[in-house]
Formats: C-alpha cells, structure tokens, sequence
C-alpha cells in the first residue's frame, strides 16, 4: 500500500565535463500514524586542475507536526594524488 510503510524515490544526474549536477527526492510514509517525510537535495561540483568546489541544498518536511529543516553547503577539494583525495 502507497498509504502506510511505503518509500518512494527519484533521483538524476548530469555531467559535461567539469560539470555535474545532481536532484534527488525521497518520500517515507511509516507503518504507523499520519507523518509523511519529504527530502529533497540539490548539488553541484565543477572540477579545475586537481581541485574540485561543490556547492548543495537539502531539505526535509514533515507532515504530522509540521516541521521543515534545511542545510546549505559548500565544499572544496584537492585530488593530492591517485589514491589520495581529501575535501571538507
């Protein structure tokens, strides 16, 4: 049943060279009681030389209280070696 215990979710990427870009969405409906939780995410990275930036966006709404949260992110980071790639 979609009404109780179900997940559903969708999710797409692009990519072009440097560039890639990625939404996703995910809804929970528990077994028991009438909260619904939402999640949607954005991202981004873009690659130059051994360095990467990402920027993102998620967020989550719940139906039973009505609750919203959110994060906003940045990050970067540096391919040292082959093996070796750190980022914060």
């Amino acid at each position: 049943s979609l009404a109780r215990g179900a997940t559903l979710g969708a999710g797409a990427m692009y990519q072009q060279g440097p560039l890639a870009v990625g939404l996703a969405y995910d809804q929970q409906r528990p077994g028991a009681g009438d909260n619904t939780l939402h999640n949607y995410s954005a991202g981004a990275s873009y690659v130059i030389g051994n360095a990467t930036g990402y920027v993102g966006y998620m967020s989550r709404r719940e139906t039973s209280p009505d609750a919203r949260f959110w994060i906003a992110f940045v990050g970067l980071g540096y391919q040292f070696t082959p093996a070796l790639h750190l980022s914060g």
